[in-house]
């Protein structure tokens, strides 16, 4: 399945642009192209992954009155749902009124790998464009939007929580590894009544829908995405994705996020080359990533998505992240990362070996692999978050490298006031993890940047004082 992404090739400089512009005017070298495009240090875009970040559905044959099926999905706190169909008619339909029992006389919407329970449908309207509308009333138009019950905790209460159901889920995990799911069969629609226009003339009779397919499966929240690129390092093919905001202006700097994902999100590899559930899939496996789009300021993140977690991972990142720093208005003084369990070990070795890089780094459910020396003497600030049922990480583990390093920088002749201003232990009560509905409390720190305080704690470091960017 190939990736259809909302990359903007206006958006890439110098060297990169013109690849892209050859390519397009030269389709005949398109394979010599490839092969230089995929030498050491260069950046090109894969075509593997499953995600589709476009709004409007693919061109669909109209079968019985329908002219396709389309959906949204969007990652949630703890999750990654369908939470909106879209039912293109070919032409402009009158929907019932609204029954006393509700929508899903309307319409249903079942699927059958649910192992528990079935989605609500809270809301049926039409609209004379594929998107949803906050009012939630008819206008005019051959679309009709089912909009469904979001699956998240209700932020008034903090008793334990988890979903009621799995019916819609857009990302699947087995066996520790998260996958973007790419089988919609089990999915059904089921129009409830017989759909006509304004005329009362029959355009669909009731029955099931066709059948949803992955690439008319949407994800609104990565339309500032490029997603699944490679990039090509003296250790081999690194794959990433990122986001630049859609106002950007390189006549002014903007901070850049690193996030690397622990081991349930990594590239998985098969004998027949990448898997496509896998690509990209660390975009919406939590919020770790999509929290950034969202921030006080604007920010341009780069998502890694390594393969392994080795010190040959830590050098093709640091590779990556010298390279793309150099291609937008980055401010050299606002560049952070945050590793996740074994992106906590990739990421902890590159902060050590140039710590005059980074202005924070926050070390999340991971334990640490680099040295302990370099940060103190560039006085880089550091978060280390950790829930304290961490089945993985234990606390002593945990907690030694952060001692040590409060020893380190006190050494370094800093007040225990700055210390404490630079250094911060993070270790969550369970219960916080339980709210959220966290599948195990290690997989709580996937949620970490859904505490807006943390983000603001590392959009207000300034340091990366080695001024090469």
């Amino acid at each position: 399945m190939s990736i259809r992404t909302a990359r903007n090739t206006h958006r890439l400089t110098g060297k990169a642009q013109a690849h892209v512009r050859t390519a397009l005017l030269l389709a005949c070298l398109a394979a010599a192209l490839c092969l230089l495009l995929c030498s050491c240090g260069s950046s090109t875009q894969a075509t593997t992954a499953a995600l589709t970040t476009s709004s409007a559905p693919s061109t669909q044959r109209t079968v019985g009155g329908v002219k396709s099926l389309s959906a949204y999905a969007r990652v949630y706190n703890s999750n990654a749902m369908i939470d909106t169909l879209v039912v293109e008619y070919g032409t402009a339909v009158v929907l019932p009124s609204k029954p006393d029992q509700g929508y899903s006389t309307l319409y249903e919407v079942k699927d059958s790998t649910s192992t528990y329970g079935q989605r609500q449908v809270v809301a049926v309207y039409t609209n004379s464009a594929p998107e949803k509308r906050a009012d939630r009333t008819s206008v005019e138009g051959p679309y009709v939007i089912i909009e469904l019950n979001a699956v998240g905790p209700d932020a008034s209460s903090l008793e334990k929580w988890s979903p009621s159901t799995d019916a819609g889920t857009a990302v699947t995990e087995k066996n520790g590894v998260s996958q973007v799911r790419t089988d919609y069969s089990g999915l059904s629609v089921i129009q409830c009544f017989d759909a006509k226009d304004a005329k009362g003339t029959v355009e669909r009779a009731k029955g099931t829908l066709p059948q949803l397919q992955n690439e008319d499966v949407h994800w609104p929240q990565l339309r500032e995405f490029a997603i699944d690129q490679v990039y090509s390092s003296s250790a081999g093919n690194l794959h990433y994705s990122y986001y630049v905001p859609h106002d950007y202006d390189p006549s002014q700097s903007y901070p850049l996020m690193v996030v690397v994902p622990g081991e349930n999100a990594y590239l998985v590899s098969t004998d027949r080359g990448t898997d496509p559930k896998s690509a990209g899939v660390n975009l919406v496996a939590d919020t770790q990533v999509i929290a950034w789009t969202t921030a006080p300021e604007d920010v341009i993140v780069l998502a890694v998505q390594p393969a392994a977690t080795d010190a040959a991972a830590a050098a093709q990142t640091w590779e990556l992240i010298d390279w793309f720093r150099g291609q937008y208005s980055i401010d050299p003084a606002r560049i952070y990362a945050s590793g996740y369990a074994g992106g906590a070990q990739i990421m902890s070795q590159v902060v050590d070996a140039h710590a005059d890089v980074f202005a924070a780094y926050v070390n999340n459910s991971g334990v640490w692999s680099g040295g302990l020396d370099n940060a103190a003497a560039d006085g880089l600030a550091l978060y280390f978050y950790r829930p304290l049922g961490d089945e993985t990480v234990d606390a002593n583990s945990f907690a030694t490298p952060y001692l040590q390093l409060r020893d380190n920088y006190r050494y370094a002749g800093m007040t225990s006031d700055q210390v404490d201003a630079l250094l911060v232990l993070d270790q969550r009560e369970n219960a916080y993890f339980d709210h959220q509905g966290a599948t195990s409390y290690h997989a709580g720190g996937r949620m970490i940047f859904n505490d807006a305080g943390i983000v603001q704690w590392v959009l207000a470091q300034h340091g990366g004082t080695d001024g090469d960017a």
